[in-house]
This record gives C-alpha cells, sequence and structure tokens, in this order.
C-alpha cells in the first residue's frame, strides 16, 4: 500500500511539473510576440545610440552644455563670462566672491555686447570650486523671454556645426 501512494504521490507531482512548464512556456512564447510586435514601427522613434546614452564630462545633464557665444553675468556689481551654458543654468570663470553652495542669488544674463539685452533670473549655487574660481549656477525660474533668447542661441549654434 505504501508503494502504492508513493508512487501516486509521484505521477501527481510529475503531472503538475508537466503543467507548470507548459504554461512557463506558453508564457514565454506570449513575452516573445509582445515584444516582436513592440518592435514593429508604429511611427517616428528616437533611436539612442551609445554616445547619446552615455554623455562625456559634465553633458551626463538634462540639458545639452554651449560654450559659445560667451555670456556676460552679472552678479551684485561684477561681472563675469561664461565658461558654459545651457536652459537650465551656466557656469563662471574667474569668481572671486562670497556666494556659498545652495545660496539664491539673482543675476543678471546677457550676450558680451554693449548693446545686449540683460535677462534677470534667480538662481541656485550649484558648485563652487574656490581653487579653479569657478561657480556653476541653476536657475530656479526662468522667464520666457530668457528661455526663448537662450533657445535662439542654441539653434544658431546647431546650425553652425551643420
Amino acid at each position: 500500500m505504501l508503494g502504492t501512494m508513493t508512487s501516486g504521490r509521484y505521477e501527481e507531482k510529475s503531472r503538475l511539473a508537466q503543467e507548470l512548464l507548459e504554461l512557463l512556456k506558453g508564457d514565454i512564447k506570449a513575452r516573445a510576440k509582445t515584444v516582436a510586435r513592440d518592435k514593429e514601427p508604429t511611427g517616428p522613434r528616437r533611436i539612442v545610440s551609445p554616445g547619446d546614452a552615455m554623455a562625456g564630462g559634465h553633458q551626463k545633464r538634462d540639458n545639452r552644455r554651449f560654450t559659445t557665444p560667451v555670456l556676460r553675468v552679472t552678479i551684485g556689481r561684477s561681472g563675469y563670462d561664461t565658461i558654459d551654458w545651457s536652459l537650465g543654468g551656466l557656469q563662471v570663470k574667474d569668481y572671486v566672491g562670497d556666494l556659498k553652495q545652495y545660496a539664491r542669488v539673482k543675476v543678471a544674463v546677457s550676450e558680451s555686447r554693449q548693446d545686449s539685452t540683460y535677462y534677470q533670473v534667480e538662481c541656485k549655487v550649484a558648485r563652487l570650486n574656490t581653487t579653479k574660481r569657478t561657480l556653476s549656477l541653476q536657475f530656479l525660474g526662468t522667464s520666457r523671454g530668457l528661455f526663448d533668447w537662450l533657445s535662439g542661441l542654441q539653434m544658431m549654434q546647431t546650425r553652425k556645426r551643420r
């Protein structure tokens, strides 16, 4: 009697294992079909190349950085030139001042020409390197005018590279 019970349990376990295997195979096939269907072109898509995924240096940010044109940044009564800038902020060179990291400050940004329009914007000090004398500022509230102006400068730089 013990032999029959043992073989009955073995058969039941074997049947259950076989059912589980069939279910897994069905699930794997269904997933493969979903992946294949998702790979079919459904319209314009952006293809991410390895260069896009792994930007170099400080380019691993939301906004692309530009070095030209050099912008003029006025903090208080002092003026500084940018190292680089983007829609999200900027970095100035030769900074000597009292600002501390995370401090809020209002600055004026313009092109380095006398007839330039100045755009005032509130910023947060993102990084401060007293050894290299660099100051990185993050824009906190970008006005429509500043955004449009910076976007236009970016478009000009993009066109120049083509």
